[in-house]
């Protein structure tokens, strides 16, 4: 695998790098690979290379031990400036123009207005002490 992005790029991610945990063997031998994850396409900027390990793992009386079988390149992005670096493959990402990202990426709320409204009222059911703080008892519903 080749480096083709430079730190700084803008790019387009259609799917996330995830490591894969296969047993072997129950309780004593693990295999680690890397597959694809698909998600929803995302805009990022690159901030470096990686590369991570494949190989197995077994549990031995002196503590786990690591084989590794080889390495793989994966491409780490991040979708917000403060967020964490996401690794991906090379060839699930594409150029894109230049776009800017936020400070911090976070998830749209999935609630909708009917849900905010419902938790405000179930609130009211716990009771507070004298200084607004909620307490363990709570009220019975009638």
């Amino acid at each position: 695998m080749t480096m083709n992005y430079k730190i700084g790029d803008t790019v387009l991610v259609r799917a996330r790098a995830v490591p894969d945990d296969e047993i072997v063997t129950p309780y004593y031998t693990f295999k680690r690979t890397y597959h694809r994850y698909g998600c929803t396409p995302f805009v990022a900027k690159v901030v470096g290379y990686s590369y991570r390990q494949l190989g197995t793992t077994r549990r031995t009386e002196d503590g786990p031990e690591f084989k590794s079988t080889g390495t793989i390149l994966v491409l780490l992005v991040r979708r917000g400036i403060c967020n964490k670096a996401i690794p991906v493959f090379e060839t699930d990402v594409e150029r894109t123009p230049d776009a800017e990202i936020p400070w911090k990426w976070t998830n749209p709320c999935p609630l909708t207005e009917a849900d905010r409204q419902w938790l405000r009222e179930d609130s009211k059911n716990y009771p507070r002490d004298h200084k607004g703080r909620f307490t363990k008892e709570r009220k019975a519903i009638l």
